[in-house]
């Protein structure tokens, strides 16, 4: 795989102008695809990328997101649920040693660290675990 570090809507986007309409011999794997939108989603379907989110930013820095993002923005960070949606495989990652590896832990957090925010429901409350699990596998 071609794999590239991509933190941010706008960095995403040159990485997909850049790969679209080009022959590949390897798949493409965007880590950090948290703030991919998910109107990008139909050319990272047309590379054949893999977008990998740090969901963990849910729970560990989601009162920033909103913060510096604002909510309707936000609620679309790691848009897992669009990505299935449209068929499109994606993985889940932690970062490790930014934060402790527990991948079942990271999945099922869907409130800010405060727990003041219930996070993104529009991307991750649909996602049942044996989806997730099925389409991580590439």
């Amino acid at each position: 795989p071609f794999i590239t570090h991509c933190n941010g809507d706008a960095a995403a986007q040159q990485l997909l102008d850049c790969l679209k309409g080009k022959q590949q011999n390897v798949r493409p794997v965007m880590i950090h695809a948290q703030l991919l939108r998910p109107d990008q989603l139909p050319d990272v379907k047309s590379v054949s990328m893999i977008p990998s989110f740090f969901v963990a930013h849910t729970y560990y820095w989601g009162d920033i997101h909103i913060e510096n993002f604002g909510m309707e923005r936000a609620k679309h960070i790691s848009c897992a649920h669009s990505a299935m949606e449209m068929n499109i495989p994606f993985t889940f990652h932690q970062d490790t040693p930014v934060i402790v590896p527990n991948m079942l832990e990271t999945i099922d957090k869907k409130r800010s660290m405060s727990g003041k925010r219930r996070m993104y429901s529009c991307e991750r409350s649909h996602l049942c675990c044996n989806k997730v699990c099925c389409l991580s596998v590439f």
